[in-house]
């Protein structure tokens, strides 16, 4: 019982203090929990509770009087009840006995998990399968965000990403073939299997895959695959000149090292303190001495490029959606109307990145999510106001595409000049 009132305390934390799933636990379990079973089966009952958080909260409001706490409690034991399984309908129930001291209340919360449970459908039966707001519920998907996806690319297109966002997110890694060959990598490591994507491989364990030991020994690279495609368009050679901005984590060190040579000579600019201190761990881990990390906002590049580059990478910070696959509560803590200011600064990034790009070279620009005016928006908006740059190529990534991941890239060409 104790590991409900802990998981139902954690889950208050990381909606009503907005903190994010790994702290609300441990700031829930701190002091209390010190089992590590326990602290897993508490992991376990709060990401569960969150995988169905806005059909139970929208199911549990009405009946908890505008009490959070009784709420939090209604939706870790009925999620427990229903789906985890962790701890006994006896003990969810007395636990709800012992922390839910209006009867009134209880009793109604304790007759709905019955109700549930015996087969009554948590969505209503007023609502059509087909429309937004069920599916909203169904796949524990911002309303707004549903409604987003309809407009830009379609039902048929937007109901695809919900279920593919539903199912468990792959994590693949590209061969260090300046370590190891495929063959002796095939030989050797049985939770890796050879994908269609030339020298990719899927990593078949739920261990994170930065915590094995083929990435300590530099064997794999890890980072989208679609990286690839990016680079090769952007026509990438490491004696031509590279530079780039990044505003979060993205892997381009390692895809332009896979790419290229580990010996990539690259001025890189980053925006938050977090991805340059992951970029310094991914460039010490590879030994890629030639990438120059600066740390700083687009703006500031006039200070850390000191000539134009045959191609640019911008990765600017965006409403990164593809977190909704796998983060279970990255919906709560993304606020609608930040989109506005991550538009603005995905375009000075854009503008920024583009006044280092030398005659006849290539802007190429990337985001990890699934929205058109993040996207094509951006670049189209860009390209309206600098006739010197044309599209070569675009790509929207879906998570239901053979890329088993969400994001865009565009690469563009500056024109050369008759000078």
């Amino acid at each position: 019982m104790n590991n409900l009132f802990t998981s139902s305390k954690a889950l208050k934390r990381i909606i009503d203090n907005k903190e994010s799933f790994s702290n609300g636990v441990k700031a829930a379990c701190k002091g209390s929990v010190s089992n590590v079973e326990d602290k897993k089966d508490i992991t376990t009952l709060v990401g569960c509770a969150l995988r169905h958080y806005l059909i139970l909260e929208n199911r549990f409001t009405p009946l908890c009087g505008g009490n959070k706490d009784y709420l939090y409690h209604a939706i870790v034991a009925c999620s427990n009840i229903l789906f985890a399984r962790k701890i006994s309908k006896e003990e969810s129930f007395t636990f709800l006995k012992e922390n839910i001291e209006d009867k009134e209340v209880l009793d109604k919360v304790v007759d709905a998990i019955n109700k549930f449970e015996a087969g009554e459908p948590l969505i209503s039966k007023d609502l059509d399968p087909n429309c937004l707001e069920f599916l909203s519920f169904r796949y524990n998907t911002p309303l707004w965000i549903v409604r987003m996806w309809r407009k830009h690319y379609g039902y048929k297109d937007m109901r695809k990403i919900l279920i593919a966002n539903s199912k468990h997110f792959n994590n693949y890694a590209r061969i260090n073939t300046e370590i190891i060959s495929e063959e002796e990598f095939e030989k050797n490591n049985g939770l890796f299997s050879k994908t269609q994507f030339d020298k990719f491989y899927l990593y078949n364990d739920k261990s994170k895959i930065k915590k094995s030991f083929q990435y300590s020994r530099q064997e794999i690279y890890v980072y989208p695959i679609v990286f690839d495609e990016m680079i090769k368009e952007a026509d990438t050679d490491t004696f031509r000149g590279i530079g780039a901005y990044a505003a979060t984590p993205n892997g381009l060190a390692s895809a332009l090292a896979a790419n290229l040579t580990s010996y990539v000579e690259m001025d890189f600019l980053i925006g938050k303190q977090q991805a340059y201190f992951e970029t310094k761990e991914e460039k010490t881990l590879f030994n890629l001495k030639n990438i120059h990390l600066y740390e700083g906002g687009p703006e500031s590049g006039i200070t850390c490029f000191s000539k134009k580059v045959h191609t640019f990478f911008v990765f600017p910070d965006s409403s990164k959606f593809f977190l909704l696959r796998n983060t279970p509560d990255y919906f709560i803590h993304f606020e609608q109307n930040s989109l506005d200011g991550l538009l603005k600064d995905q375009a000075i990034a854009l503008e920024e990145g583009s006044k280092f790009v030398e005659d006849g070279g290539y802007l190429a620009y990337y985001v990890g999510t699934i929205s058109e005016k993040e996207s094509h928006g951006i670049v189209e908006k860009f390209l309206a106001t600098h006739p010197e740059f044309s599209l070569v190529n675009e790509k929207r990534i879906f998570p239901f595409s053979e890329y088993d991941s969400t994001g865009y890239y565009a690469v563009l060409r500056k024109a050369e000049t008759n000078d």
